[in-house]
């Protein structure tokens, strides 16, 4: 049965022609149990179950409590209707649940008349927002090449699921998107072909999905040049350290290297034991850098 079953009642006084009205309320309510469970049906414990009611023509909350160990909320007493002299209103409620980790579900019952239990599921992995991170690999930035077919690779990581990515460039005067592949999983490297590249400068980057569409290129565009005239150096660069000397010590935390080469090139790179490794500013003619 419900909780409460009577009707309600009022007093009226009258006096010098006038009259005051003094009435009860009487709330009908019946017994609510909501099991919560995941996608295997296995019950959850510590979801909050938030009830709301809309009498006034928005949600306001009217309980809310923690399933416990078998993932229930036990005979909470629910409303059916408020009635009270000057007639009845009848209520709908809005069943939450939410969980960290868990995507919220929501039930709404309209009238309610009787005992009941409501059955409601989370699915795991609260909701994807966001974005890949992306990585330029090849060709590196500010390179040259004498190649005409260019092999563009770069790398992508997401927290859920990957769903593809794709190559953009300037190769065909306005940037464009050049092709696109489809990927899995939550890291991929991912390599594009493109054949027949002429000799001129260009901007290229990838744009990668993910299975929830949030999308992201890299941080920067990188720059490359084809130059089929271009001799690339033979053998192995010597590298010179101008500053700081071997076994120097500093009591500051910031520091400038400079070094120097025998021959123009196109990048240069410093790595230090315990640190990630920086790319280093080239001098006017490529044989230095800081």
């Amino acid at each position: 049965t419900s909780l409460y079953d009577s009707a309600a009642f009022g007093f009226r006084m009258y006096y010098s022609n006038n009259f005051v009205i003094k009435d009860s309320k009487f709330y009908r309510k019946w017994y609510l149990i909501v099991n919560t469970t995941d996608e295997s049906s296995t019950p959850l414990q510590d979801v909050n179950v938030s009830t709301y009611e809309n009498t006034t023509g928005s949600w306001v909350l009217d309980w809310y409590k923690l399933t416990d160990s078998s993932g229930l909320v036990l005979n909470e007493p629910s409303i059916q209707y408020l009635e009270n002299i000057t007639g009845r209103t009848y209520y709908n409620l809005n069943i939450s649940v939410t969980k960290p980790a868990y995507e919220s579900n929501s039930t709404i019952i309209y009238n309610i008349s009787t005992n009941i239990q409501i059955n409601l599921t989370l699915q795991s992995g609260a909701s994807d927002t966001l974005p890949p991170i992306v990585t330029l690999i090849s060709p590196m930035n500010q390179t040259t090449t004498n190649l005409t077919n260019i092999t563009f690779e770069c790398d992508t990581t997401d927290d859920v699921l990957l769903k593809n990515v794709s190559v953009y460039g300037n190769w065909t005067g306005t940037w464009h998107l050049n092709m696109t592949t489809a990927i899995t999983g939550t890291s991929n490297s991912t390599q594009f072909n493109v054949t027949g590249i002429v000799n001129e400068t260009y901007k290229w980057n990838c744009l990668v999905y993910d299975d929830s569409d949030n999308l992201a290129f890299d941080t920067s565009n990188w720059t490359f040049e084809v130059n089929t005239s271009y001799s690339p150096p033979t053998g192995i660069p010597e590298i010179t350290i101008i500053y700081p000397s071997n076994n120097s010590y500093f009591n500051q935390s910031s520091l400038e290297f400079n070094v120097s080469i025998n021959e123009e090139v196109d990048w240069y790179g410093l790595s230090i034991s315990g640190w990630a490794n920086q790319t280093m500013t080239l001098n006017g003619s490529s044989t230095g850098a800081n």
